[in-house]
Formats: C-alpha cells, sequence, structure tokens
C-alpha cells in the first residue's frame, strides 16, 4: 500500500505504522507461509536439489505472483500439484489496496475472512452484537456490503469468461487460469498458457474478452462497468 509509505517514513512512529497495518501483516504472512509450504513440497518431491534452492524459486515465484509482476524464474507448471494449487491461489489474491497490483486485493479477503467469521459468532451467539474491524476500527455494512459484491463480482467474471473461451476447445485449467490471469493482470497462466508459453493459442474473439476483462481488472471492475453504461454519459444524471 502507497500510503504506508508516506506512514512510514514522514510520520512518527516509523517502522511501526508499518509493523501496524493488518493488511500488510496479513500480505507478509501470505508470502512467508506459500512460500515454505511450497518450499517443503518442492523439497519433498525433489523437484530441486535441496531445501535451500527449493525455497529461492518458490520465494520468488511467491512474490511475483502475489504482487501481480509476472516474472518467472522456474517453470511452476511442472511444480507438484499442491505447489501449483497454491500459485493459484495467488493469483486470485493479489497484492495490496492502494498499490499497483492486481486480483482482489489482501484488504478484500481480510474482510471477507472476517464477515465469515462473524457470521460463524452470530450464529453461535443470535443476541450478540459483533462488528468487523480493520486497523482498530469499524467498517460500516455499506462498506462490507461493497468488499462482497465486489469479491463477488470478480468471481462471477472470472466464471464467464472461463465458460466463453472454452469454446475454443482447452482444458478448463487452461481457460481458467487465463481468465484469472487477466483480471488480475498477473501475467503467466497454467497448462497451455503457462510461464514458458503463451495466449496465441486462442482465438481473436477469445483475445478480446481476455484483454476486455484485463481492463476492467486493472480499473476495479466497476469504474470500466460504469463507463459502457449509457446512463454515465448522460448529462443529467
Amino acid at each position: 500500500n502507497f500510503n504506508l509509505y508516506f506512514y512510514t517514513f514522514r510520520k512518527r512512529g516509523g517502522i511501526k505504522n508499518l509493523l501496524a497495518d493488518e493488511e500488510f501483516r496479513l500480505y507478509i504472512y501470505i508470502i512467508l507461509i506459500i512460500s515454505l509450504l511450497i518450499s517443503v513440497n518442492l523439497w519433498f518431491s525433489e523437484t530441486y536439489k535441496g531445501f535451500g534452492q527449493s525455497f529461492r524459486y518458490s520465494i520468488f515465484q511467491t512474490v511475483s505472483i502475489l504482487t501481480t509482476t509476472g516474472f518467472a524464474t522456474a517453470d511452476y507448471d511442472i511444480w507438484p500439484t499442491f505447489s501449483r494449487m497454491l500459485i493459484f491461489t495467488l493469483m486470485l489474491i493479489g497484492g495490496c489496496s492502494a498499490s499497483t497490483a492486481g486480483g482482489v486485493k489482501v484488504i478484500r479477503i481480510l474482510v471477507i475472512l472476517r464477515l465469515i467469521k462473524r457470521s460463524i459468532q452470530v450464529r453461535l451467539h443470535p443476541n450478540a452484537i459483533i462488528t468487523i474491524k480493520v486497523n482498530e476500527k469499524k467498517l460500516s455494512i455499506d462498506t462490507v456490503s461493497e468488499i462482497a459484491s465486489f469479491t463477488f463480482l470478480h468471481i462471477l467474471l472470472v466464471a464467464i469468461c472461463t465458460m466463453l473461451i472454452s469454446l475454443d476447445g482447452f482444458d478448463i485449467l487452461t481457460n481458467l487460469s487465463a481468465a484469472l490471469t487477466c483480471i488480475g493482470n498477473v501475467g503467466p497462466g497454467f497448462n497451455l498458457i503457462g510461464p514458458s508459453l503463451n495466449f496465441s493459442i486462442y482465438s481473436n474473439a477469445s483475445k478480446f474478452l481476455l484483454s476486455f476483462i484485463m481492463l476492467a481488472g486493472r480499473l476495479e471492475l466497476y469504474t470500466f462497468i460504469m463507463l459502457l453504461m449509457p446512463k454515465f454519459w448522460q448529462q443529467d444524471r
């Protein structure tokens, strides 16, 4: 989050302001936990020689995919299924809010997790008043609703795009990762569009659709969708 740079270097507290941010902490936890899990999986599967090499490839690809940078120093498509699924999950999550990264964003994942936790607590204690907080600040119902609807819209667009580009006849993982990597502006996908391949296999219609959701994801979905609505351009709206 670019705002954290300001609070870290220009405000009192310095590095404490960075570590106090709950989104940043979850972001770091995701990087460390996913990197470690992939490293162990690569090590035990003997994909690379030694834990050190496994960790080096693991942490680079974890950071690259999570930040939607798109670089690859290894063909993760040949990694064990468990590691590939973790990489796939990172494509959905994306980076932090107020950053140039794509994806759903870590802050929304944090709020959704707390919304799930709240739903469980309310069922256990029907009369309890439980609010959702981020950085000790209460979130309004409208804010939580907007985050939930955005996440649902993100997943819905991925599902629709996956179904439409499947008309080209490629396997489900190729199509699903194509939609996910485009809407999140990640870069490479899996199988026929893996880190050592490209999107040239798709028809022009599919490329147009993938480009469409890529722009939508880059502009945070709602902004792009509103631009396509005739009412937005009416002067008396």
